[in-house]
């Protein structure tokens, strides 16, 4: 799970430094506009001074973001225990983010699919056979024993039936009293099977709360993402408008830099409301016990999963 986060954070810096390069271009080209306005006795010093000083603000924001990129690299460089000038390339995410699924549905497929189920069941099986071993002993036991040869000095008799030789056995045992060894380790015996069966009655309650903890943070996550997607399609919209009627001399320039201010912040809350939702669908498979190499997903509100290699 640490390494799936690390994984997400680096593809979150990659994205915030494509997002910021973008917007550097965006303000290039705003700053072009403004020098042909200025040029034209359109825009006045003060616009130009403004755009310049709009354009310079990222390139702090640009060195932060590549920073942000090498450190998350390291970071999962780290976490693969992989040396130090390994060339680590990660591949971008595809596809979209998986449907909430019911709860019934996460948790019954928690239940059937957590490894530490399996465990304890058996390890309750094995002290069932270790408790029958231990009753067994109580019981009569018959052993037979017998053999069938030949006996004979010269290689030459050995297949004389004269030289055969054969013995037969019966034994019969039937201990009555122990000291009471054998009921005291079924005693034992029962005593770690109840302590298995808490076990498990304790990991089906701290496998509910897992589940149900994940489920509330990538069903809260996938809000927060569907929420950033409109809010930066209207950020973009309304840098678009500005944009135009700054061009038309029907608006400021102040609120074309704020619009692109906001459509900056919108576009960075929208990478990282995305990464956070992968990271919680990660712990939601975790918490539903899914093996980290299977790409699986709920693909409905009803819970249905689906299982692929990855």
């Amino acid at each position: 799970m640490i390494a799936a986060e690390a994984y997400f954070r680096l593809l979150e810096a990659h994205a915030a430094l494509e997002t910021i390069e973008i917007q550097r271009q965006t303000r290039q080209e705003s700053l072009d506009v403004v020098e042909a306005r200025y040029e034209l006795g359109d825009a006045t010093r003060l616009e130009l001074l403004q755009a310049q000083a709009a354009l310079a603000e990222l390139e702090p924001l640009v060195d932060e973001a590549k920073g942000g990129v090498e450190v998350r690299r390291i970071q999962l460089r780290a976490v693969l225990n992989l040396p130090r000038d390994y060339a680590l390339e990660v591949a971008e995410m595809e596809g979209p983010l998986p449907a909430v699924p019911t709860r019934e549905r996460a948790l019954a497929f928690a239940f059937e699919t957590r490894p530490e189920f399996d465990d304890l069941e058996l390890q309750h099986q094995a002290l069932d056979k270790q408790k029958t071993i231990e009753r067994a002993e109580t019981r009569p036991q018959i052993d037979l024993a017998g053999f069938y040869g030949h006996t004979a000095r010269l290689p030459e008799n050995l297949d004389d039936t004269f030289y055969s030789d054969w013995a037969i056995g019966v034994g019969f045992r039937w201990d009555f009293f122990d000291g009471g060894r054998r009921k005291g380790a079924v005693a034992r015996i029962d005593s770690l099977q109840d302590q298995v069966e808490w076990l498990q009655a304790d990991l089906a309650n701290r496998v509910e709360q897992e589940v149900e903890q994940a489920l509330t943070e990538y069903t809260a996550g996938l809000s927060r993402w569907q929420a950033a997607e409109i809010s930066a399609q209207a950020a973009r919209e309304a840098n678009r408008v500005a944009q135009e009627n700054y061009q038309e001399g029907v608006a400021l320039q102040a609120d074309w830099l704020n619009a692109q201010e906001r459509d900056i912040q919108a576009e960075f809350t929208l990478v990282q409301s995305y990464y956070d939702a992968r990271i919680f669908a990660a712990r939601l498979g975790r918490a539903v016990g899914l093996q980290p190499h299977i790409a699986w997903r709920f693909t409905g509100e009803t819970g249905e999963e689906e299982s692929e290699g990855s």
